[in-house]
Formats: structure tokens, sequence, C-alpha cells
């Protein structure tokens, strides 16, 4: 049987980077757009201290909520009939965050974060994009969206080479949260790029998942349906989220947050393999 599962989850914290460039888990091009690790500890420093406490205990409430997996376990099961399965459960190889680089709200951040550090996800990727315009009169709904005639998946003429304007930054509060989660890659792309970016990583690490933050506001991701049918047509999980219409929060719990569908589990994989011809005792 052929395991689904990588050998061996990568080096080091969620994130992981080789300064040295030897093994690295990014393509070249992609660190021409990583965010400098000054502007995470500078954002993390100019935090308030109201939104570090609440960072700091959406991450230790979710912890306690579901503490943390290794990366891969396995479970062996033997029968009386003379065969045993093998129940295993892995990390996926790769998280990829989109989040709007205006998208205001650092803890809603870090809570969808939190689920695939716990998870044992060795690559965990945030990547901030912009804001896309909506496209002119003369760009079909298919097109603005990504589905051109015969099914290929690109991006019309109004978006594709659509990047960050000049000065324009991922808020700081969304660094802060970075820096506080320990995740020590990011990146700064254009819906151009991060299409490139998933195709790569597919080909180099396998099946992963793909998280998109700021469902609800249709101008963040205009063109998320051609990701969201480039990633599916791959095999990747996809979540959109947007408001959590099921969570409830107490007055002491105000200021933390939590997705109720977006748990560890959606961030690993399962497989059984079967297996005959072993002796029983007795």
């Amino acid at each position: 049987m052929i395991s689904p599962f990588p050998e061996k989850p990568g080096p080091g914290r969620p994130g992981f980077f080789d300064e040295d460039g030897a093994g690295s888990a990014f393509p070249p091009w992609a660190e021409e757009r990583a965010v400098s690790d000054e502007a995470l500890a500078l954002a993390y420093e100019s935090a308030s201290p109201i939104l570090r406490g609440e960072l700091k205990k959406t991450v230790a409430r979710l912890h306690a909520l579901w503490g943390e997996h290794p990366f891969r376990s396995e479970e062996a099961l033997f029968f009386r009939q003379g065969f045993s399965v093998t129940r295993a459960s892995s990390a996926a190889p790769f998280a990829l965050f989109l989040c709007p680089a205006s998208y205001a709200h650092p803890v809603r951040f870090t809570a969808a974060l939190m689920p695939a550090i716990l998870a044992g996800v060795s690559l965990i990727v945030p990547v901030f994009v912009p804001p896309v315009p909506a496209p002119p009169a003369s760009v079909s709904k298919d097109e603005a969206s990504g589905v051109f005639p015969g099914g290929d998946l690109a991006f019309s003429t109004a978006t594709s080479s659509y990047g960050f304007p000049p000065g324009e930054k991922p808020e700081p509060g969304l660094l802060a949260a970075l820096e506080l989660a320990g995740v020590e890659r990011s990146f700064a792309m254009s819906g151009e790029d991060v299409l490139e970016l998933l195709s790569d990583f597919g080909s180099r690490h396998g099946t992963g998942r793909v998280v998109l933050l700021g469902g609800g506001d249709a101008s963040a991701f205009a063109w998320a349906d051609a990701l969201l049918a480039r990633a599916l047509r791959a095999g990747h999980g996809c979540a959109v989220l947007a408001d959590a219409s099921s969570l409830r929060l107490d007055a002491a719990h105000e200021g933390i947050w939590a997705w109720p569908d977006l748990e560890p589990c959606w961030f690993r994989a399962r497989s059984l393999s079967f297996a005959a011809g072993f002796e029983t005792d007795g």
C-alpha cells in the first residue's frame, strides 16, 4: 500500500525556513515577497497591551481545548480472524492561509492559525493579499471569476497583474499575531502569485490545506472562485472563513475568538492499511 503521508515532518517550527537556503520549503521567487523579520518584531512591540492579552488568551484557550497532536501517529489492531489493520493519522504537509492585507481582525486570524499549529503542520504559510478592483463591464462574469471557455483556470487581464499598491502593508495587528504564534514566514502577494505558489507547493510537498479569511467580503476575494477551483482540482482541502454565527462568548471571553467548524482534525489526513497472515496466541 502506498502511504499518502510524507516520510517525516519539515524541520523546526511552523513556517520553517532554512537560513542557508538548503532544502528551503519555498521557491526562490517567493522570498522577494516575504515579510521581513524586522516588520514582525516591530509590529509586536507596537501592539497594545490589550491586543497582546487577547492574542495570548486566544492561544491559551484553544491550546487547552484541543491540545497538541504529534506529526504522525499509528495504531495497529490485530483481529482473531487472522488479519491486522494499521490506522494512521498525519498532519498535512502544508497549510496556506490567505488573508486580506486590510483584515482588521488579528484575534480571528490567530484563531484560524491555531488548529493547524496544534495539528502538527510543519509548513504554515500566511499570505497577505490585496483587494482586487471590480472588473470592467467588458469582462464577462466567467472571466472575472477566472473561469474561461474550455475549463482553463486563470485570471482575467483586469486582475492578473494587480499587486499591492505602493506603501500598502498588512495590518500591524496581523503581523503581531504571527510573532506571538511563532509562525516564522509570511508573504505579501498578488492573486496570480498565490496560484503559482499553490501549484509549487502541490508539486513539492503534496496535498495540503487552503484557508481563506474574510470570505464574507467579496471585494477581498474577487479571484477566490479561480483559486478554490484550482485547489479543489488538485485535491487540496479548502475552507472559507467569514463570521461565525454559531460562536458564543461570555463577558470573560469577549476578546477571544474560535472558528467552530475549523478544528485540528481538518488539517490531518487519515489512512487504513489491511494486512493478513499474522499468528494469534492460543
